[in-house]
């Protein structure tokens, strides 16, 4: 049995647009023993709703290997500035 380095994590919440990296870490998350819960959570939803009770917070933005356009950046960056204020707001590391 492995054992847990650093403070308990009981529920992790994984936010995402989905696809195959969002269902691979939260398989890896769910099939790990250290954490009792793995939630998803949709980037468009409540955040501070969602992130309510969790332990901690995964951030996941990724593109497809295709060249995006401008804007994608700057939605991701907000987009990763809400998670943060929303999980800071929740007391989640």
């Amino acid at each position: 049995m492995p054992q847990r380095i650093g403070p308990a994590v009981a529920t992790v919440a994984v936010c995402s647009r989905g696809g195959p990296l969002d269902s691979k870490v939260r398989s890896l998350l769910a099939a790990d023993e250290a954490f009792d819960r793995v939630v998803a959570v949709a980037p468009d939803s409540d955040l501070e709703a969602s992130f309510g009770g969790v332990d901690c917070v995964v951030y996941l933005s990724w593109t497809p290997l295709v060249r995006a356009p401008e804007p994608s950046l700057s939605v991701d960056l907000d987009l990763a500035r809400r998670v943060l204020d929303a999980a800071g707001a929740c007391g989640v590391a």
